[in-house]
Order: C-alpha cells, then structure tokens, then sequence
C-alpha cells in the first residue's frame, strides 16, 4: 500500500472513531462575554434533524495578547468563526479564526494594506503608497503621506489643551487670536527680528519700551521736530 492510500485509511478510520466534532468547524457567535474574552456559538450549517445546538463558553481567539495588552476586537452576534475542540470534545472548543462570510460582508481590502474600520465610519488604513490615514465618523482626517509630509482637516475646528513649541515655518491663512494676549519674541537664539508685511491695525494702545521707526524717522518718545516758526506748526519729524 502506498503513503497516500495508507494516509487515507488512518484519517477515514479518525473520522469513524472520533466522529465530525474532532475536525474544526465553521460556527456563528451567539453570545459573548466581554469581561471574559469567551463565546458561545452555534455550529454552521444547522443540522435541520438536530436544530440550533448552543456551546459551552470558549475563548475568542485574537490577533495578540498578553497581560494588560493586545490586540482586541469585540464580535458581534452572527459573525462566523473557525471553531476546533480538544481531543474532540464538544465542551472545550476554541475559536481560533474569523472568517469572512458572504451574508455578512466586510470592507474590501486591497492586497498588501492594513485596515482597522468600525461600522460607525471611523477607520485607520496602512495603505501601499506609504500612507496612514486617520478619519472619525464626521470626516475628520489625518494623513501622514510617507514622504514627511502630511495634512490635518477638522472640519469643527481643532482644540490643543498643550503647550506647542513648531520648529519650522507657521503658515496662517487666516485669522491668529490670542484671547489671553499674544507674545512675539524677535530676538530668538537666531538673532533673527520678527518682521510683518502687509497691513497692520492696531486698536487699542500701544506701550513700547523701544524705539519705533517709521520710513527711518522716529515717531517715538526720542523723535524730533523741525523749528515750529515762532509758535507756527512743526514740521514732520525730522530724526
């Protein structure tokens, strides 16, 4: 007898001693307990002579754990599972894999890419041009383009509870408010003077400590003027 056919002799012998509950087994989850990380399940397709049969508890299956770490993801009723059972017992099954199922379709996944999508909208994608990108239910999104480059959009606004510190050029677009005050410090360890172009109103008043210069005159404390003509108007500041 060859390898083969003695192979097959010994596997259809298992099968006719331990029965079709030694073999893993397609199921659906029926019940699960969080606190436990376990789930009962009913064995797919239903035997019609037999009905709906429920398991004992048995743990879910993850990507990676540990103690006080992992990776987990709460199933929900319904979701198909790959069931084995210890030395065939009915009463100690593991589920070792979801399975995708075509009654309960997931996301279509390119080859390659690494997506973690909730069924609310939000999701996180590794995709294979070298991004990673970030969205929560409403549209908000973060993008790290693989390139160092990368872009924020938070349609209702962004709040920072932090002190910031950009090592780089600030580009505003549109309006800066400082509500508590704004501090404009020019002598940076560059040696570098802050500089404003464009037009610039000030309401409110000003309180300088230095010199202020206009077209290279003073129009500060120190200006002075033209001789006023015997008690006649001055003249525009003259240094």
């Amino acid at each position: 007898m060859s390898y083969p056919a003695l192979a097959n002799a010994i596997r259809q012998q298992a099968l006719g001693t331990h029965g079709l509950a030694s073999l893993p087994q397609l199921a659906t989850i029926s019940s699960y307990d969080p606190n436990r990380h376990a789930v009962k399940v009913v064995i797919q397709p239903v035997d019609p002579t037999v009905g709906e049969a429920e398991s004992n508890w048995m743990p879910l299956g993850a990507i990676g754990i540990g103690s006080g770490w992992g990776v987990a993801v709460g199933p929900k009723l319904g979701d198909q599972v790959l069931v084995v059972y210890e030395g065939g017992d009915f009463s100690s099954g593991t589920v070792v894999a979801r399975v995708f199922s075509i009654a309960q379709p997931a996301p279509a996944v390119p080859s390659g890419e690494i997506w973690a999508v909730h069924e609310k909208g939000q999701f996180l994608k590794l995709t294979n041009d070298g991004k990673l990108t970030a969205n929560d239910a409403a549209g908000s999104t973060v993008v790290m383009n693989g390139d160092g480059t990368g872009t924020v959009a938070f349609a209702g606004g962004l709040k920072v509870n932090a002190d910031t510190i950009i090592n780089g050029t600030l580009t505003v677009t549109e309006t800066i408010t400082g509500e508590a005050g704004i501090t404009i410090t020019g002598e940076n360890p560059t040696g570098a003077a802050s500089t404003i172009t464009g037009d610039f109103k000030i309401v409110g008043d000003i309180d300088s400590t230095g010199s202020i210069t206009n077209n290279g005159k003073h129009v500060d404390s120190t200006h002075v003027h033209s001789n006023g003509n015997g008690g006649a108007n001055t003249g525009t500041p003259v240094s």
